[in-house]
């Protein structure tokens, strides 16, 4: 994740915070760079907050798994986790089982975010990036992720790196 965030920096030509000039597209749309971060092991390490968060809440409201199988996160979105963490309980997955599951994840997340700040960190590189593309003119930074849109805005507030994202694409926004 630092690597890519690296290479990602040399895109941008130094990182002087030089307005890039002259940088249009032929014809009369000008070219607006959108640069996306995935924010789990890219732009943060919660140290297992996410995870501790997911399975706190399935035992909460679902209790013991009927099928012993783990559910793979990496990847997914959240809603596509709850689904698959439903069904090893048995339960039928709908949007009122959803709704519940997130709620109550957002509550043990914000629980676990708070333990996340000894035990997790921001990757290397990502504060001196994300600095430099803020302070391009043209350049807007956003994340696509698959983390449900308030447990996104939680992990990055609690990391400090909220303030650099104007836009987003979020696990409940995939179809």
């Amino acid at each position: 994740a630092t690597d890519r965030s690296l290479r990602a920096a040399r895109v941008f030509r130094g990182c002087d915070g030089a307005d890039r000039q002259g940088d249009t597209h032929q014809g009369a749309m000008s070219r607006h760079p959108l640069v996306l971060f995935d924010i789990d092991r890219t732009l943060l390490r919660t140290g297992g907050a996410g995870t501790r968060a997911m399975a706190r809440t399935a035992r909460d409201l679902f209790g013991p798994a009927r099928v012993d199988a783990p559910v793979r996160v990496a990847g997914r979105t959240d809603a596509w986790m709850v689904a698959r963490i439903a069904a090893h309980h048995g339960v039928p997955y709908s949007a009122d089982v959803l709704d519940r599951f997130e709620r109550a994840y957002l509550l043990a997340l914000a629980e676990e975010m708070q333990d996340a700040t000894r035990s997790g960190a921001v990757c290397r590189g990502v504060p001196a990036l994300l600095e430099c593309l803020v302070r391009r003119e043209h350049v807007r930074v956003g994340v696509l992720t698959g983390n449900f849109r308030r447990a996104a805005e939680l992990k990055l507030a609690q990391f400090g790196l909220l303030e650099y994202f104007d836009v987003g694409a979020f696990g409940e926004d995939a179809l």
